[in-house]
């Protein structure tokens, strides 16, 4: 799960699709995830961050008990290799070697060692709250790497809301794309969940509506009221997406409900795991 320190307060579809590292320069952030020894979650959650990220953010990680220079444990390489990440080139950074307020954002994962550390006022920061896989089997990093992957795309919603919300953004491409890798990110995130979890069967191209229909006719038959309560969250985050992709304009208000939207369908993944 997830929790902070404070609370996070005319374009074509065609190009909420182009956005590109020159657009989104002005809004850049720096991103920091903490753990102990940055050997397994942290590690983990950044390669999974720059992916998810994109070049919107610069992307680091470093631990609270370790040295420099050591790499990352070979079972989370080989599980962020079954996600698609490559972290094989990782090397420890030790959190004392680093300027903390120089991150637009630090994320600490608990329990760890780094929950300790004085972080500067002016920084926010978030907890993912993931057990620490170190000595585990593969599979257990890797159960470890999803609720990391789910966490992780949940940081993205909450700080696209916050930038959404900075004074000077428009709607715009700006807002769009952010938006727009918002949504697409979440639609992974139901798949994956209607295939591992619920065992259904996806179609590589389900839509979040069909996704959406999938969570309900599986809670209709199992008696499942939070997963009707998924299903219609899912539903009203396809409902914006349609209304902006067919939109030559979309509104700031439009995305930043979808934005909204999407955060409420993690929020209740989160119950469904709590």
């Amino acid at each position: 799960s997830a929790c902070s320190r404070r609370p996070q307060a005319g374009t074509a579809y065609a190009n909420i699709r182009r956005i590109s590292a020159s657009n989104v320069e002005n809004i850049m952030s720096r991103l920091l995830f903490m753990c102990s020894g940055n050997t397994c979650r942290s590690p983990m959650a950044a390669g999974i961050a720059r992916r998810v990220f994109g070049p919107s953010h610069t992307v680091m990680s470093a631990g609270a008990e370790t040295g420099s220079g050591e790499p990352a444990a070979q079972n989370a390489i080989a599980a962020m290799s079954k996600l698609g990440v490559d972290i094989s080139s990782h090397g420890t950074v030790d959190i004392a070697d680093l300027d903390l307020a120089s991150f637009d954002l630090v994320i600490v994962f608990r329990p760890s060692a780094a929950e300790d550390l004085p972080i500067p006022e002016a920084v926010p920061v978030k907890y993912l709250d993931i057990t620490d896989p170190h000595g585990g089997s593969l599979d257990v990093y890797r159960a470890a790497a999803r609720l990391i992957e789910r966490g992780v795309r949940r940081l993205y919603v909450e700080d696209a809301l916050r930038r959404a919300s900075l004074e000077g953004v428009q709607p715009s491409s700006h807002l769009s794309g952010i938006f727009n890798r918002a949504a697409k990110e979440c639609e992974k995130e139901i798949a994956r969940f209607v295939l591992s979890d619920l065992h259904q069967e996806v179609n590589g191209k389900a839509t979040l509506g069909q996704l959406a229909t999938s969570i309900s006719v599986y809670a209709v038959l199992h008696s499942r009221p939070d997963l009707a309560k998924l299903s219609a969250a899912v539903a009203a985050v396809n409902d914006v997406w349609v209304k902006v992709k067919h939109r030559d304009d979309p509104t700031a208000e439009d995305l930043i409900e979808g934005l909204t939207a999407i955060r409420r369908v993690f929020e209740l993944f989160e119950q469904l795991t709590a």
